[in-house]
């Protein structure tokens, strides 16, 4: 559980949100950042943390992770499966092609990832990738149907190459036509000799003076503005062009055949291939993961299931970010909390960073129990706590007429009815906001009772 419900707010984890979407590759791998949640279960948290250690090793060890085509298909193939008169578009079937062969290409390189002993180097990813179907069925039969650019091709069925070429000579026979027509009205005096044809209304036409516009045989496709000139399609081109019409009439019926039959192969796999683009999505999102933890520097701590802090070198990864940029970096903390020592107690002057030390301890500490790793030395020791609750800021609120006290007195009601021995409690200005001998005294007792 976390307290408040500003929780994240206070401590900046939305921030580091914005950080990893900046390194995802599609909306799949943004989703999972938006989903990104603490756990208190261990085994899961164990499994995200080694996850994007592993993959931060790939980076590090620069190795050439397949990073294309992670396109998200899943409303498509919802709409297919929801829909029986739905069919896929060249488009979607490129697509498709194109981001199954990455998950191809991503569970190839886990499970070839080797070491000299021939050991996996990334278990923990290729345990991920193993229980992922890849259909390499659908890639091959996309390859067979698709060109390169992503149209059909020719020879996807003997029909379709048959009518593509009927196609080809009806557009030469056009021209043919056209050319003939052009040199009759020429030699007739109808038109010029520089007059050529023209496009009009997607017809092909001879521009020809209103006046001779009975000379020529045809279908009249418009005029002029000035109505000086009508552009007409001479008769022999209107049967050429029908024809064309007609074929391109029965490639589109045949296309769509083809699409139709490649789509009814895929509908009974919707839900597999659900859970592959989701498989794609975890792997954008543990990849951008991976990316901002080399940003910050952070490493995979000694993660032990009990509730503890031996944090060595710790370092606000925000903060850091911030002055870094003026060629700055930020303090680094030792904190240290156990079953011995429970209770840490941090006093100074003003602005002397006992606020930002809480909030320090707050972020880590939420970042690492979802999933990420955190800017600490590597043989720091780390827990896990069921419960997160932190009291920090004045919490005033004009709507809820909380003065700042009141707002202490509120969280420290809530810490004690819902604390327990696998709770981190983070409070800032303990007593404060009150007569100090009164604020004192809650805070001892308040202290004792937890």
């Amino acid at each position: 559980m976390i307290y408040p419900d500003n929780f994240e707010e206070k401590i900046g984890i939305n921030t580091i949100r914005e950080f990893i979407i900046e390194k995802c590759h599609s909306v799949l791998g943004v989703e999972k950042v938006g989903s990104m949640a603490f756990s208190s279960d261990y085994t899961t948290v164990s499994e995200w943390l080694e996850q994007t250690y592993e993959f931060l090793q790939i980076i590090q060890n620069k190795e050439d992770f397949p990073a294309d085509n992670y396109l998200d298909l899943r409303q498509t193939l919802i709409n297919i499966d929801t829909d029986p008169a739905v069919w896929l578009s060249e488009n979607d079937v490129s697509g498709l092609r194109n981001s199954l062969m990455a998950i191809v290409h991503i569970t190839a390189f886990l499970n070839n990832s080797r070491g000299l002993d021939d050991s996996l180097k990334y278990p923990m990813l290729y345990t991920m990738s193993v229980k992922v179907k890849t259909f390499p069925q659908f890639v091959q039969k996309a390859h067979s149907i698709l060109d390169k650019s992503g149209r059909i091709k020719d020879n996807a069925s003997h029909l379709l190459a048959d009518i593509r070429k009927n196609k080809t000579e009806a557009a030469k026979e056009i021209t043919r036509k056209m050319q003939a027509a052009i040199r009759s009205a020429q030699s007739q005096g109808i038109v010029s000799k520089e007059i050529s044809s023209d496009m009009r209304n997607g017809y092909l036409v001879i521009p020809v003076n209103a006046s001779y516009k009975r000379r020529i045989k045809g279908e009249v496709r418009g005029d002029s503005g000035s109505g000086r000139t009508v552009y007409i399609e001479p008769e022999a081109v209107v049967e050429a062009t029908n024809r064309l019409k007609e074929l391109e009439a029965d490639e589109r019926k045949e296309v769509i055949r083809i699409l139709t039959e490649f789509t009814n192969m895929l509908r009974p796999e919707v839900a597999d291939l659900l859970v592959s683009y989701d498989f794609l999505g975890t792997i954008d999102f543990i990849r951008a993961k991976a990316l901002f933890s080399a940003r910050i520097n952070a490493v995979k701590p000694v993660f032990e299931n009990k509730q503890q802090m031996n944090w060595i070198q710790a370092v606000h990864p925000l903060l850091n970010i911030t002055l870094r940029q003026q060629n700055k970096r930020a303090a680094p903390l030792d904190i240290i909390l156990n079953q011995e020592n429970r209770i840490l107690v941090v006093s100074g002057v003003n602005a002397g960073g006992k606020s930002l030390c809480l909030k320090t301890a707050a972020l880590l500490q939420y970042m690492l129990q979802c999933g990420l790793l955190i800017p600490v030395s590597s043989d720091s020791h780390t827990g896990i706590f069921d419960n997160i609750f932190i009291d920090i800021g004045d919490g005033q609120s004009i709507e809820n007429s909380l003065s700042t006290y009141t707002s202490h007195l509120k969280n420290m009601k809530f810490f004690v009815e819902h604390n327990d021995d696998k709770t981190l409690l983070l409070i800032d200005e303990f007593g404060s906001g009150t007569e100090p001998q009164i604020g004192g005294a809650i805070a001892e007792t308040l202290l004792e009772r937890f």
